[in-house]
């Protein structure tokens, strides 16, 4: 097969030297070389064809460069088939624009006219410095173009870095109260509420990350058509780049520049291969710095960590060092927006500055706030707390220190919608606390008069309060409501004109 391939070749190559030389006027018409050729019919058996071939085509035949004729022929058998119903995007010399990476033609579609545009915006910017006198244009054109789409970007990206950051904040807790709520669905609701109480949406962080892919893309393959393109500039050095084409120009897949030594030298020099190491070096170090910060602090760094870094190793030394450009800017600007992001949920939330410093969840009042305790909930009058609390299997009855429940701190706070949700949950009108004081004692003592009033209505159907028997109830110092209540206040106004009639003498008045 090998050998039938070659005389195939050699044969092609034959005929493109002929073609070449008719082309040139070399061989006559009908005469000459054409014209020793005998027709099939005429030949006998056993005997030899001659084949005359006239001096100039002879010389002509000579003087060819046979070794260019197989590299011409070579890239005619390797050039694509073009699809006559696809259209394909041009290069500035006629010819069909061919990814090096895929060696297929481009189509004239909206994701190359994307990438098109972003290559036409880095040759400007490119243009522009070479313009004004800066040299190595190239490279700091693909820094600067790199920056400004990131910075325009930032709009977008300013909820993800915000949720990422909130994120490794609460962490520590998210992981305590995993440990100690076994109830799925209490600890669902309550991650809820924390991402409420923080304004953060994940999903609102996943829009603007999609949104970026393709300006994102396409930036890179806006690199890459330059490539395409052959983009002289695309090939000069930068600082310390030897060359910002290389190591694979093609975007072939090959680590030979790396790994191929000859005689305890790479093949391409020590120069030039400690020069080209350094990008790769420097971005594989940028994301391989917070995985060494997560161990040195103790925690758990998981197996998908590690698939950025070996990203980056992987595109840094297979890729033209123009992308590893390209990478260095992105990884700059993402760190000064990460900052700046920081600095503005410090504002925020305080909380997150001793985070920064410490490393850990800055507990204080955390619970408190975000999953007070039913007695908690009445006393500021959080009504959807004291829902949430119950559902969770709170006891709505259950009492402090001082014996008193959470609605009994509801009616001394004078909380009415309290003291409804209390009621409705369940709570126990008849509770007393270490004195005996009763729910209306109590709101009676505080001139309460709208606590007073809504007990009177929810237990005007209870038999044990018939006949307004509650007013007569006294606590251990022997004081009814009646005299607990303030005189001249709304609650004593109330009571005298409504409750009176089957109320006891009062005895004296205690906070008069």
């Amino acid at each position: 097969m090998a050998r039938r391939a070659r005389r195939r070749g050699e044969s092609l190559v034959l005929c493109l030297a002929l073609c070449v030389a008719c082309r040139e006027g070399a061989v006559p018409k009908a005469s000459g070389f054409c014209a020793g050729l005998q027709p099939p019919c005429h030949r006998r058996a056993g005997s030899v064809v001659t084949r005359r071939v006239d001096p100039d085509t002879a010389q002509s035949l000579s003087s060819l460069d046979f070794d260019t004729l197989k590299d011409v022929t070579t890239a005619v058998a390797q050039s694509p088939v073009l699809d006559p119903n696809v259209k394909y995007l041009y290069g500035a010399d006629g010819e069909v624009l061919i990814d090096l990476a895929s060696k297929k033609p481009l189509e004239d579609n909206w994701f190359n006219a994307a990438c098109g545009f972003q290559a036409q915006m880095i040759k400007n910017l490119d243009q522009g410095l070479r313009f004004i006198g800066v040299p190595q244009a190239f490279g700091w054109a693909v820094l600067s173009y790199t920056c400004l789409v990131k910075v325009l970007l930032y709009p977008l990206e300013k909820t993800t870095a915000r949720n990422i950051a909130l994120n490794k904040m609460l962490a520590p807790k998210m992981a305590e109260m995993k440990e100690t709520i076994k109830d799925k669905e209490v600890l669902s609701k309550r991650t809820v509420k924390i991402y409420e109480r923080f304004n953060m949406n994940p999903l609102a962080g996943c829009v603007p990350v999609l949104l970026q892919i393709p300006i994102i893309w396409t930036l890179i393959f806006g690199v890459r058509r330059l490539a395409s393109e052959h983009y002289e500039p695309f090939s000069e050095p930068w600082l310390w780049v030897p060359s910002l084409g290389e190591p694979n120009p093609g975007f072939e897949f090959s680590l030979d520049w790396l790994l191929s030594f000859q005689a305890g030298e790479p093949v391409i020099g020590w120069n030039i291969w400690l020069r080209q190491m350094i990008l790769p070096v420097v971005l594989v170090g940028i994301n391989a710095f917070p995985l060494l910060r997560q161990q040195q602090k103790g925690e758990e760094v998981g197996v998908t960590s590690y698939l950025p870094l070996l990203l980056t190793l992987w595109i840094t030394t297979e890729f033209p060092q123009a992308i590893c450009l390209y990478y260095l800017a992105f990884y700059g600007v993402k760190a000064v927006e990460d900052e700046y992001a920081k600095r503005e949920i410090c504002e925020e939330f305080p909380q997150f500055a001793i985070f920064e410093e410490t490393g850990k969840f800055p507990e204080g009042n955390f619970d408190d706030v975000l999953f007070p305790s039913l007695h908690r909930a009445a006393k500021n009058g959080l009504i959807t707390e004291i829902v949430e609390r119950a559902e969770e299997g709170a006891d709505i009855n259950a009492t402090d220190e001082q014996g008193l429940t959470p609605v009994a701190y509801a009616a001394g706070l004078g909380n009415v919608p309290a003291v409804a949700a209390l009621c409705a949950l369940g709570a126990d009108v008849r509770c007393r606390d270490l004195q005996q004081n009763s729910l209306f004692h109590l709101a009676a003592a505080y001139d309460h008069v709208g606590v007073i009033s809504y007990l009177d209505r929810f237990t005007e159907d209870d038999p044990e309060f018939s006949d307004n028997v509650w007013i007569n109830w006294k606590n251990d110092l022997g004081y009814t409501v009646l005299d607990i209540a303030k005189q001249d206040s709304e609650v004593h106004s109330y009571l005298s004109s409504r409750l009176q009639p089957v109320a006891a003498p009062p005895m004296a008045r205690s906070l008069d």
